[in-house]
C-alpha cells in the first residue's frame, strides 16, 4: 500500500463558528448550471483538502462544474460567491 507524504496545516481564514448559507450556496450552484448540491461540493472540497493539503482547494470548483455551462460570462456573480462562501 503507498504512503501518504506529511500535509501542511493550514489555519482557517474565517473562524470555524462563522455560518454558510447553505440554501444560498445551493441556489448559487444551479444558478451556474452545476448538478451538484452544496453538501456535495463540500464533501469534494473537505476530502480534497483532507488528502491534499492546501493544493485540494485549487481546482474544486473546476470540478464541481466540469459537466455545466458555469464557464459563461453570465454566471460570474454566483461564481463568486461560491469561492467566498
Amino acid at each position: 500500500m503507498g504512503s501518504f507524504a506529511p500535509v501542511e496545516r493550514v489555519s482557517p481564514t474565517r473562524p470555524m463558528s462563522s455560518k454558510i448559507d447553505h440554501n444560498g450556496v445551493d441556489a448559487a450552484l444551479r444558478a451556474c448550471g452545476s448538478s451538484w448540491s452544496a453538501a456535495q461540493a463540500h464533501g469534494l472540497l473537505c476530502s480534497r483538502l483532507a488528502v491534499l493539503g492546501r493544493d485540494g482547494g485549487a481546482d474544486w470548483l473546476e470540478l464541481v462544474f466540469q459537466d455545466s455551462s458555469a464557464a459563461q460570462d453570465s454566471h460570474i456573480d454566483d461564481i463568486t460567491i461560491l469561492q467566498q462562501a
